[in-house]
């Protein structure tokens, strides 16, 4: 361990408690025995004409169920005739009655197989992740926040994508869906076309692409990304003592297994930014830690400390920083910019312009690498 990561751990020290997270990260325990005590509830199910689903659609909510009717409109309307089941896990807790007057709603989706649960009590965000995982009984599991849409054609052309890794046998953990920003159900529909045709294409991800340009391995569980199961078992499932970045950590745990992470070349995914809660200021405070420190420690691991992801780094924390200046959390871009703890300089402007370029190039040269 060299000098300047002990001194980062040192720093993480004082928000984080590292001693939870390092050992997560190693051992890949079991996050799934955490709750195992508290109830989900069914309370409405609907199969309709789904019969051995391939892929289950899990909607983790808390009793937002406005903007849920919105998905459900979607995934009922979505082209072909794909088997997949939707089971919706609310953690709104068994003595809050809202959800009846949501309930009689959901007979009027005769398109799609439902599963609707209540927890007993509330077990948290990252909780009720893995509650998901747990209660699908298919091999793939499609994560979509309750506030979030995906394509008309999303379901046919994963089924796509799942069927071309699965005829080549390919050991795989994540597809991430490439996804756009919207802010209503009006924008979605202007940004959208129902009839639009797919290509069901692939590129594969390589951890080399967050440390050289910031490329995400993994979005949020969100969007309708696709995880195969039985891998996210074998990383112990989503790690709560690493929220808010949880899904972030995922990421490097499919690679340190050996499993592959590939992204949708179409945009089949529309993550609602209007009631985002990684808008909020103490969140994107906390974002900004755990992810420094994770992005730290895998560095490390990786012996990726060069000086091209000490540009993109740089440039990645202060937009978080951004965030929290706007909320006014902090006044000064300095007090979460781990590189200045460390005495590292700031960027000049050449060298902004140089990495943009850079990346720029990086990406292009991502497209070459279209799986078919």
């Amino acid at each position: 361990m060299t000098k300047i990561f002990q001194k980062n751990i040192d720093y993480f020290k004082k928000y984080i408690n590292v001693e939870d997270v390092i050992p997560k990260i190693h051992t890949f325990e079991n996050e799934y025995n955490k709750y195992k005590e508290i109830k989900s509830i069914l309370i409405y199910e609907a199969s309709n004409y789904a019969v051995d689903p391939k892929v289950t659609i899990a909607i983790p909510t808390l009793s937002r169920y406005d903007i849920l009717t919105e998905l459900l409109d979607v995934l009922d309307g979505q082209n072909g005739n794909i088997r997949y089941q939707i089971i919706i896990v609310d953690n709104c807790g068994k003595q809050n009655k809202e959800y009846i007057n949501f309930v009689k709603q959901l007979s009027a989706y005769t398109n799609i197989c439902i599963k609707y649960y209540i927890n007993e009590i509330n077990i948290g965000m990252i909780g009720n992740w893995n509650r998901c995982v747990e209660l699908s009984r298919t091999p793939f599991v499609s994560f979509v926040h309750d506030d979030d849409l995906v394509d008309y054609n999303y379901i046919t052309e994963i089924n796509e994508c799942l069927t071309k890794l699965i005829k080549r046998d390919i050991k795989f953990g994540i597809i991430k869906v490439k996804y756009k920003k919207f802010s209503t159900k009006k924008e979605f529909d202007s940004i959208t076309i129902k009839s639009k045709k797919h290509n069901s294409k692939m590129i594969e991800l390589s951890h080399k692409d967050l440390f050289l340009i910031g490329y995400p391995v993994s979005n949020p569980p969100t969007c309708g990304m696709i995880i195969n199961k039985e891998a996210l078992i074998k990383c112990g499932g989503f790690t709560e003592c690493a929220f808010p970045s949880s899904d972030f950590l995922l990421g490097f745990q499919m690679f340190r297994n050996n499993f592959k992470i590939y992204e949708t070349n179409d945009i089949l995914g529309f993550y609602r930014i209007s009631v985002n809660e990684s808008l909020r200021g103490d969140i994107a405070r906390k974002f900004c830690i755990m992810d420094s420190f994770l992005m730290s420690y895998f560095g490390e691991l990786y012996k990726s400390n060069n000086f091209i992801y000490n540009l993109w780094y740089k440039n990645w924390i202060y937009s978080h920083a951004k965030i929290l200046i706007r909320e006014k959390e902090i006044e000064n871009i300095r007090e979460v910019d781990v590189l200045e703890k460390l005495n590292r300089k700031f960027l000049c402007k050449i060298e902004i312009y140089a990495y943009k370029i850079f990346k720029k190039i990086y990406e292009q040269l991502m497209k070459l690498r279209s799986f078919y």
